[in-house]
């Protein structure tokens, strides 16, 4: 019977020694470098992710992340904080433990602290309730999401969001087609605006249509035609704030005087989002077919027609 007890409590201390160690602070050989410019420095813990499974798949990730600050950087952070009463030369680093789902693609703040230069702590915050920030939308953020979800999935999140700086001699729908034949299947986000790289948009949308930093598309890898197959595009819509700043980058500022566009612009109208699938293009990924004439009945010119028939492909 003492064995038993033995036993039991040997496991239940092994237990807590691991839960303990996993939400640890990590200490400063810990940290593994992510990405720099001249604002901030990200690292995060690999050694310090711990994932909630059901069954072989991960739904909740809890990771610690730090960010260090030159001067711009912390200015900005304390400013969008709303921090007053520390000076920017102060702030030397930050600490934040993080929860993460996967599935939709969200990242929470469980408690935040910023540091000097001699470790000593100007801040602290514990998150109560925690406030999910969706990956879509949260820049800054985006690099610890990728780096956290490929350290327990194996890969991909970073590999998706190195695809605008990879391919540089291709053009962006060429891109497509090696980015999707490389991972089957992948949502392009923010479109309309400029890349960091290139300084071109990757493609075209309207200023006054979807929010440049909020919209996408879902594209396959088609293997009967070899090349990338867009499924659905969707966007949230813009707002007052997203339409005045588009139409400024896209020199239309002009259409701000006819009456929709007045209309959004002093808050008149509600929010909206919108998105579609294309029917025709996902029954012909369902069904292998070749051509958008196998699955919907349409009008095509004879030159058409004849190439087809004669690669014996059947158009309705």
């Amino acid at each position: 019977m003492k064995s038993k007890i033995l036993i039991l409590l040997s496991i239940l201390m092994l237990s807590v020694f691991a839960m303990c160690t996993a939400y640890a602070m990590p200490n400063e050989s810990d940290w593994y470098w992510i990405s720099s410019d001249s604002k901030y420095s990200k690292f995060y813990a690999p050694d310090k992710v711990t994932a909630d499974k059901f069954g072989d798949t991960a739904y909740k990730i809890v990771a610690w992340t730090r960010t260090d600050y030159a001067p711009e950087g912390a200015q900005e952070t304390l400013t969008n904080y709303g921090i007053t009463d520390i000076s920017p030369l102060q702030l030397r680093y930050s600490l934040a433990q993080v929860e993460i789902n996967p599935q939709n693609r969200m990242l929470s703040y469980i408690n935040e602290t910023f540091y000097d230069a001699e470790d000593k702590v100007l801040w602290h915050k514990d998150y109560n309730p925690v406030k999910p920030k969706e990956m879509n939308s949260q820049e800054f953020d985006e690099d610890f999401y990728a780096i956290i979800v490929d350290k327990v999935f194996g890969a991909g999140e970073v590999e998706r969001r190195k695809a605008a700086d990879r391919w540089l001699e291709l053009s962006p729908m060429e891109r497509e087609d090696k980015i999707a034949k490389e991972m089957g299947a992948v949502f392009i986000m923010k479109i309309g605006d400029k890349l960091k790289r290139s300084g071109k948009p990757h493609d075209g949308r309207a200023p006054d249509y979807d929010d440049w930093q909020l919209n996408g598309d879902i594209i396959f890898w088609y293997e009967p035609l070899q090349c990338k197959l867009e499924i659905s595009s969707m966007g949230i819509r813009v707002s007052e704030e997203s339409m005045r700043e588009q139409l400024k980058k896209a020199g239309a500022e002009d259409r701000a005087k006819l009456p929709f566009h007045k209309m959004l612009l002093n808050g008149e109208l509600p929010y909206t989002i919108g998105g579609g699938i294309g029917q025709s293009r996902l029954c012909m990924l369902l069904l292998g077919k070749v051509h958008v004439g196998e699955v919907q009945a349409s009008v095509w010119p004879e030159d058409m027609l004849k190439k087809c028939e004669a690669a014996h492909i059947q158009i309705l």
